[in-house]
């Protein structure tokens, strides 16, 4: 079955067009139907040109923001902005790319 989001999940988001840029959110709050989150601060690890891999450390940034969770295919999610969604991190390092 679904599991709901909990408090101190961490969510990973994927985004950019010709880049892939990588961002984690702590799980301050949950109510049935939305929850609060806010950045964490991340470490980058510069392994090729270009690419490397990310992970999220334990320090938050920004505000917290709050959003509506949504269900597909069973997987949680919430969207960021209207260009990229944050789901449930499954612990490993995260590929980014850039080109810039």
């Amino acid at each position: 079955g679904v599991r709901n989001m909990q408090v101190n999940d961490i969510l990973v988001s994927h985004w950019g067009y010709e880049q892939t840029n990588i961002d984690f959110y702590k799980v301050l709050k949950v109510t049935p139907s939305t929850v609060i989150v806010q950045e964490l601060e991340k470490i980058e690890h510069n392994d090729e040109d270009m690419s490397g891999w990310v992970m999220p450390i334990d320090k938050l940034k920004g505000k917290p923001i709050r959003r509506k969770i949504h269900t597909f295919n069973n997987e949680k999610f919430i969207y960021i902005t209207s260009y990229s969604i944050a789901q449930k991190w499954d612990k490993k390092k995260q590929r980014y790319t850039s080109y810039c």
